[in-house]
């Protein structure tokens, strides 16, 4: 899963069960990866008629994609919890999961607490520079000085009720401020996740759009 980059081809090869048409190469459908969070990856068809044909649920799938000069797969069950929006999740005992390559660059509001009690009426309004499920980098352009471990409470494009987790500060430069979130519930970290799978994918269709205008006007 750390190996997946925005964008990459990958393929995913189904139960001989699931034959398609055509037949020839019919139990193998090619991908591009939208974003990798923890063990599941969003997925967008290259060839969208071919994934019409498929069902919601494939279990026993193998992920597949170039690695160097060698190939790598990945098992797992490919799903369709909306129509369009294809997941991998990956079942491989031991692997590791997807990294902060996926992180967005979004300037979202976000609030920074102090978690100590004494300080507790201390905080700083200000935005993000880039989040992603691991963690996030904040704008610091102030005097405010963060201590260790902070509450964050991050406000999301459309949505009422802001993220709220514990972080631990792991970085600093400058007027920069890297946190790592810290024992986020499973009811945030999945609202997140599912934000950041929709931000790439949106981004992957207008860079669609884009390319395809510029070959009509070649």
């Amino acid at each position: 899963m750390r190996r997946l980059r925005p964008s990459q081809e990958v393929s995913v090869n189904l139960p001989t069960v699931l034959q398609l048409a055509p037949a020839r190469h019919s139990d193998v459908i090619d991908f591009r990866v939208v974003a990798a969070i923890d063990y599941v990856v969003a997925l967008e068809p290259l060839e969208p008629i071919r994934s019409r044909q498929l069902p919601n649920l494939i279990p026993d799938c193998y992920l597949t994609f170039g690695e160097g000069r060698g190939l790598t797969g990945l098992k797992g069950h490919l799903y369709q919890p909306k129509p369009g929006d294809w997941r991998f999740k990956a079942t491989d005992p031991g692997m590791n999961p997807a990294d902060s390559s996926f992180r967005i660059r979004v300037c979202a509001p976000i609030t920074i607490a102090a978690c100590d009690r004494q300080a507790a009426g201390e905080a700083l309004e200000t935005a993000t520079v880039n989040f992603g499920i691991d963690g996030t980098l904040v704008d610091g352009a102030s005097d405010w000085s963060p201590p260790e471990h902070v509450k964050l409470s991050l406000s999301l494009i459309g949505e009422d009720e802001p993220i709220e987790t514990p972080a631990r500060l792991v970085a600093r430069e400058a007027m920069l401020w890297n946190f790592k979130y810290e024992a986020m519930n499973a009811d945030a970290r999945e609202r997140l996740g599912s934000f950041i799978i929709d931000y790439h994918r949106d981004l992957m269709k207008l860079r669609n759009a884009r390319y395809q205008a510029e070959a009509v006007g070649l």
